[in-house]
């Protein structure tokens, strides 16, 4: 009879570790997915400078000056028409998964912003700039003691650009 209490204990024990290796499996994946999907946002920014970039550099190269014309195209980065430097920009906010959102939707979880940093690499028909994209995003996490706390996380990634 001992023996079957002792197995019941030993096998409680291990049930109430596998329960809580789930709670802490199925937190760790929705961190992944807020993370994964701020990579995605930030090189989605990335891949649309680079288009940007593409189009101004063929535009500087068609016009023998290093010149751009515009071409109703829309760019995130108006400055990138001059080989100048610029910083700040425009903000861009996403809900959860993804999607655009207005600055003041209850449902904003993202904020991307980017920077054209200074300095510029090769000459005015081929030059490139580094290009910084910055994602912040806000993520309730468990505490120690068991309350709820709010932390700000961020993601950047970067890319030379043709200007």
């Amino acid at each position: 009879m001992i023996e079957l209490m002792l197995v019941a204990f030993i096998l409680a024990v291990g049930l109430l570790g596998l329960l809580s290796l789930q709670v802490v499996s199925i937190a760790s994946g929705g961190q992944s997915r807020l993370r994964g999907t701020a990579t995605i946002l930030a090189h989605n920014l990335l891949d649309r400078a680079v288009a940007e970039g593409l189009i101004s550099a063929a535009e500087r190269y068609d016009s023998g000056n290093g010149t751009i014309t515009s071409t109703g195209w829309t760019f995130i980065d108006p400055v990138g028409l001059t080989p100048a430097t610029s910083s700040g920009g425009t903000n861009f906010y996403y809900d959860v998964q993804g999607n655009a959102v207005a600055a003041a939707d209850p449902s904003l979880v993202y904020t991307v912003s980017w920077q054209r940093m200074p300095g510029m690499i090769g000459s005015n028909v081929l030059a490139m700039q580094p290009f910084v994209v910055n994602v912040q995003w806000n993520e309730a996490v468990k505490t120690s003691n068991g309350t709820t706390s709010i932390q700000t996380h961020y993601f950047s990634a970067s890319r030379n650009v043709r200007i």
